[in-house]
């Protein structure tokens, strides 16, 4: 479901996403609490069957809300050997019908946990580690 590919659903890559949004319509249906996550680029949550049922991390639809984290925060770090344990921002947004805004920490935003003077590595391309 990443922006960054051919962005063509496979059949495997569709009955897991029905799956999972049935499981969510499901679990909401029952009174019972229901998350996803996926990566900050992710497609999933433009997908028209995911926008009917849930709304838009821009429009949520009730109960459902959408979250974001920053990796930064969360302590995720470059694994290359050319700058090891440099500040990741590998953002998640989470999708969930109940409150999961304790996990929305943003880089260089009111709340954030690391100091908002670090620069960020990407792991995009080639990368060296050790073994």
């Amino acid at each position: 479901m990443s922006r960054l590919g051919k962005q063509q659903i496979d059949e495997a890559t569709q009955m897991q996403n029905d799956l999972s949004r049935k499981i969510c319509v499901h679990q909401d249906t029952n009174g019972r609490g229901a998350s996803v996550e996926n990566p900050g680029g992710t497609l999933l949550f433009n997908l028209k069957e995911w926008e009917q049922e849930f709304g838009s991390p821009e429009r949520p639809k009730f109960p459902w809300s959408f979250y974001r984290a920053d990796g930064c925060q969360v302590g995720i770090e470059y694994p290359g050997d050319d700058d090891p344990g440099a500040p990741m921002m590998k953002s998640q947004i989470w999708m969930g019908n109940f409150d999961l805004s304790g996990m929305e920490l943003r880089c260089r935003q009111p709340l954030a946990l690391a100091p908002a003077t670090h620069k960020h590595r990407h792991a995009l391309g080639t990368m060296s580690i050790d073994g």
